[in-house]
């Protein structure tokens, strides 16, 4: 669901003048519209605000160009605090954790020293599963009747056991291989 934060605010201030708590609002909020539509901290901040006796939903007008956050301030936290979640973040540095979602990924991906592709979302030529298990599975299954689901898995028990490390080590490498093959082809299907 996209949030609409002014939205949400008015839910929480109508839940505030019935008298219920911001427990109560974030359960009923997050019912109505969906898990995660609301954090209860966040619900927590509002009642406070609403108790205090300012009653304003709206944003306030903000001068000025959107603050810059410190990129690498934001990874050298994480770092020195793993157990950090985004909402305490984008607090600390006074951002949307969206955006702190963006600086850790764009933090991993360099460490990975991966490049960004664009690609379809799915692609069966990237799925291991598709491209040697189920070809080796369909030879080994071939021409093989079961009467039970016990005899099936037993035969599948089978199958997975005959193949050593070797095997699983070596399809799982020809994964780099399929990579190339897609982005070659610009993400489109191939044989």
């Amino acid at each position: 669901m996209e949030k609409n934060l002014g939205d949400i605010r008015k839910m929480l201030k109508y839940k505030f003048e019935l008298g219920h708590n911001a427990k109560q609002a974030v359960t009923n909020i997050n019912r109505a519209k969906g898990a995660g539509t609301v954090a209860y901290t966040t619900a927590k901040r509002w009642f406070s605000k609403f108790r205090s006796g300012n009653l304003e939903t709206d944003d306030k007008k903000r001068s000025g160009r959107p603050r810059e956050v410190d990129r690498d301030a934001v990874v050298n936290t994480v770092e020195d605090h793993p157990s950090m979640t985004m909402r305490i973040l984008s607090d600390d540095f006074g951002c949307s954790h969206t955006e702190i979602e963006k600086i850790l990924k764009d933090a991993e991906d360099q460490n990975m020293n991966w490049e960004r592709l664009e690609h379809p979302p799915y692609n069966p030529d990237l799925s291991p599963s598709d491209y040697y298990l189920f070809r080796s599975m369909e030879h080994w299954l071939r021409g093989k009747k079961f009467t039970t689901i016990e005899e099936m898995r037993g035969s599948l028990t089978e199958f997975f056991a005959s193949k050593d490390r070797d095997w699983y080590r070596r399809e799982i490498h020809q994964l780099e291989e399929q990579l190339q093959k897609v982005i070659e082809s610009g993400g489109e299907y191939f044989e």
